[in-house]
């Protein structure tokens, strides 16, 4: 008779134990997944203000001169935002801005350069 109680007290403790975990489960939540307030920010997107250009990597092929500006993929006479490429070499970018102003674009020292 002892050992029925027994058994029965240890299934209810542990059916007891077992739904609080479950619920204590769902009340937790992933402490490495950001939090749903932060502004997303698009760093390869220039701000409307400003018009700014930010040369990520060059690409010199025998064929083709690439380059990426602002994320976005330009060759020689391409436009991006108000400016035209010019030129490209194997450190810089060379911009015209509304057809008088040149800009040059540097790339990092840092960043591996591509010939091929």
């Amino acid at each position: 008779m002892y050992r029925y109680l027994f058994y029965k007290a240890g299934l209810i403790a542990l059916l007891l134990t077992h739904t609080s975990i479950a619920t204590s489960a769902e009340e937790l939540t992933d402490p490495t997944r950001p939090a749903d307030n932060i502004d997303r920010i698009d760093y390869n997107e220039p701000t409307a203000k400003t018009n700014s250009y930010y040369l990520s990597q060059i690409y010199i092929d025998n064929k083709k001169k690439t380059a990426i500006i602002n994320g976005k993929t330009v060759r020689i006479g391409s436009l991006i935002d108000n400016a035209e490429v010019i030129n490209i070499t194997s450190n810089n970018v060379y911009l015209l801005i509304n057809n008088s102003l040149k800009k040059t674009l540097n790339i990092a020292p840092s960043i591996k350069k591509y010939r091929h």
